[in-house]
């Protein structure tokens, strides 16, 4: 999970994500803390109506090194539950482990590799020309 202080190049994931949920008519909030458990946020809430229903999104961008575990599966879930939030996606440019995957399947987190997102921004470009 975010501390709340973004570094740089977590920054520039962010802010593509946001780009994205922009594109598909969601409003935006960034580093959403959890009233429930005080440093614990989210990287992104988005939020929109669809046919007078509210949708909630949570996102979480991991920028390290690494691959996502099931640890940070795990504590993402736990901030989505404090946040009363149904619907999350971990976004990770380097992937998750094979544990990690079984979790987000179990606990209904999608998953966005870097495949994913470049499909998501190829949606901006497609819809920008």
């Amino acid at each position: 999970m975010s501390s709340g202080v973004v570094s740089g190049s977590q920054k520039l994931l962010v802010d593509m994500v946001c780009d994205v949920c922009r594109v598909e008519g969601f409003t935006i909030e960034t580093n959403v803390e959890s009233e429930m458990n005080a440093g614990n946020f989210v990287d992104i809430v988005a939020s929109r109506q669809i046919d007078r229903k509210p949708q909630r999104i949570a996102f979480e961008c991991w920028e390290k090194d690494s691959q996502v575990d099931a640890k940070q599966i795990e504590s993402f879930v736990k901030c989505l539950r404090d946040l009363k939030i149904a619907s999350g996606i971990y976004v990770s440019p380097k992937g998750f482990t094979g544990d990690a995957e079984y979790y987000a399947r179990r606990l209904g987190v999608e998953l966005w590799a870097l495949p994913k997102l470049k499909e998501h921004q190829k949606k901006i470009e497609t819809r920008e020309s």
